[in-house]
């Protein structure tokens, strides 16, 4: 027995030596020996990692060395750990009934405490992109890690991939932009590429992304897909486009089937789009593939060769020739 049975929780041995410990329903840290390096003092506490460690006390967040000294005030409602030199800070915000935190002033810190951004409403982190997203007043636009601002904040909108949830997330190189009711898309040095002309937009798949023009802001009067329930028009007519803005298919398609948010287009190497009440697929050279004639698809595309489709109020499998698979 190297330490005693005296602790109600116990966490594992960091590279500084130290591992966290509670008793009491307060937490500290000891070291190899089982001495306390850190008295048990504080609500939470994060690993030691790199000499720092996060704390609770009274509600509130700081950060601490390995010697138990305060380096960082213990003043934030929120904080995020430190990763590439910065932490994201939160000073005014609350947990609301739902679980979701919400209010008060965001903003980038460095591992000195140092202020390294502005403030603002919401700032959005993707570990797997350079810039992050920013918002304030309602107006978002982007930073990169240094806090430097890349984007102003400007548009009214921008998109975001469906594996963060998050506004601003890059997908194969570009992410959607809205100003004035109109969407464009920017590169990820934070340029827009093609210009904000479009009543819809979606992600790039395979080279081209699948937009919407000429519509106008939905009444009573909505087409129905059944996963495009992010589309806000009515009449627009839906074509494809590819990385330079040129339009690769014409638009004379009524609708466009999608997913998650921006997610549409090509899967497979077809796309399922709506014409005249009916939908069927297309290739990536706009040529019909499968005719119009189901009434409804369940699928975004292909999987194992197969998609679900609903015709004369059957649902059934079809293969990529169109023709029904027999089970």
């Amino acid at each position: 027995m190297v330490i005693a049975f005296k602790y109600d929780d116990a966490r594992t041995y960091t590279e500084d030596g130290l591992a966290r410990v509670s008793k009491d329903g307060k937490w500290g840290f000891i070291d190899l020996t089982g001495k306390e390096a850190i008295p048990l003092t504080y609500e939470l506490v994060d690993p030691m990692e790199n000499g720092l460690a996060r704390i609770k006390e009274n509600g509130k967040w700081g950060w601490i060395d390995k010697n138990g000294k305060v380096v960082i005030d213990v003043q934030y409602d929120s904080t995020s750990v430190f990763e590439n030199g910065f932490s994201l800070v939160n000073v005014g915000g609350r947990w609301d009934t739902r679980g979701n935190f919400e209010g008060g002033k965001w903003w980038l810190i460095s591992q000195t405490g140092a202020t390294i951004s502005e403030k603002y409403d919401e700032i959005y982190i993707d570990a797997s992109q350079k810039l992050m997203t920013i918002v304030l007043n309602k107006k978002y636009g982007m930073m990169d890690q240094k806090g430097k601002v890349i984007v102003p904040t400007i548009y009214d909108d921008m998109s975001y991939s469906c594996n963060t949830g998050m506004p601003g997330g890059f997908v194969n190189g570009f992410v959607g932009v809205r100003k004035n009711r109109k969407w464009g898309y920017m590169n990820e040095a934070g340029k827009v590429i093609i210009p904000l002309m479009y009543d819809e937009i979606h992600e790039f798949k395979d080279g081209l992304a699948a937009v919407g023009k000429g519509g106008t802001i939905l009444d009573s009067s909505k087409i129905y897909l059944p996963w495009s329930v992010h589309n806000p028009f009515k009449n627009s007519k839906y074509g494809f486009i590819d990385k330079t803005g040129n339009t690769i298919i014409p638009f004379t398609y009524d609708g466009i089937m999608n997913g998650c948010n921006h997610d549409a287009g090509f899967y497979s190497g077809l796309a399922v789009v709506y014409k005249n009440g009916k939908y069927g697929f297309i290739n990536k050279f706009g040529k019909v593939v499968i005719p119009f004639t189901f009434d409804d698809v369940y699928t975004l595309g292909f999987s194992d060769g197969k998609a679900e489709v609903v015709k004369d109020g059957r649902t059934f499998l079809i293969d990529k020739t169109g023709k029904e698979i027999k089970e």
